[in-house]
């Protein structure tokens, strides 16, 4: 039979010696570093685990635990334990991704979103020409052309909304500049509050109750309390 580690001399220790030396780690024993390649060991994780001669255990956690496979990181339950933290992990890691915010307009949402259907229905159509009587897969296939059917719907009406808000800036651009290329050839300020009251009454006659608001085109007098200019000859 071979022969029992050495205890540690101090006192009261539950330690065993360090190797050629009379004390554990915790009274003073040194151990020998041995190389063990030449990989960095500074970024794992280590086990921490108390060793027989009082010294923490620097061997790496089993992924996903937190003690190392001499410690019990092998065993049954913790490595079951161990594959469920890394399961989650994985999905905390994945969910960061999720439903991050990007900038997109509404009609670049719907291009995307409408292209991936049409992809969706095609693949459904082939699968479903080599299984005609797979009930549940015409059932998806039916339900994804109803949706591809509503975002070609909504892809247009968003279409036509943009382009109908570009050609309303379009218009109130204009209009601003020819009301005031008018005043200004009229004589008037357009910052002047007596003109501005004036055409503020005609645009509120303009867009009242019972008026379309896609009016394009409106007859309106300019009213001054001012004197027109007296014509210049030539």
């Amino acid at each position: 039979m071979g022969t029992r580690d050495p205890k540690c001399t101090e006192a009261g220790c539950r330690f065993i010696a360090v190797p050629d030396q009379d004390v554990c780690i915790r009274h003073g024993g040194v151990v020998q570093v041995r190389p063990v390649g030449t990989a960095p060991m500074d970024h794992m994780p280590l086990c921490g685990a108390t060793r027989r001669d009082g010294g923490l255990c620097r061997q790496p956690r089993m992924k996903g635990a937190t003690r190392c496979r001499i410690h019990g990181g092998s065993t049954p339950q913790v490595r079951r334990k161990a594959q469920e933290v890394v399961a989650q992990s994985i999905i905390e890691q994945n969910a960061r991704y999720y439903g991050r915010p990007r900038s997109i307009s509404a009609v670049d949402a719907l291009t995307e979103e409408l292209h991936r259907a049409q992809g969706h229905v095609d693949w459904l159509g082939t699968q479903l020409a080599a299984r005609p009587q797979d009930a549940n897969l015409l059932a998806v296939y039916a339900a994804e052309r109803g949706h591809l059917a509503k975002l070609a719907d909504a892809m247009v009406r968003a279409k036509v909304d943009d382009r109908r808000t570009v050609l309303t800036e379009q218009m109130i651009e204009g209009l601003d500049l020819a009301l005031t290329r008018s005043l200004q050839e009229l004589g008037h300020d357009p910052n002047s509050p007596v003109v501005r009251k004036v055409v503020a009454r005609h645009l509120r006659g303009i867009s009242g109750p019972g008026r379309s608001p896609e009016v394009t085109a409106m007859d309106a007098e300019v009213v001054s309390d001012y004197s027109l200019p007296e014509p210049v000859p030539f």
